[in-house]
């Protein structure tokens, strides 16, 4: 992603907080962080 290139879509909600073991909240919140930041 760093060079503007996606090559893949993120895993899923319910994959990714079972990964990093948050609520859906938690991780929603991230996300947006993210999205704010534009990382994604």
């Amino acid at each position: 992603m760093e060079n503007g290139v996606h090559s893949e879509r993120l895993p899923t909600e319910e994959q990714l907080c079972s990964e990093f073991k948050v609520s859906r909240s938690t991780l929603r919140r991230a996300l947006d962080e993210l999205k704010r930041e534009l990382v994604i």
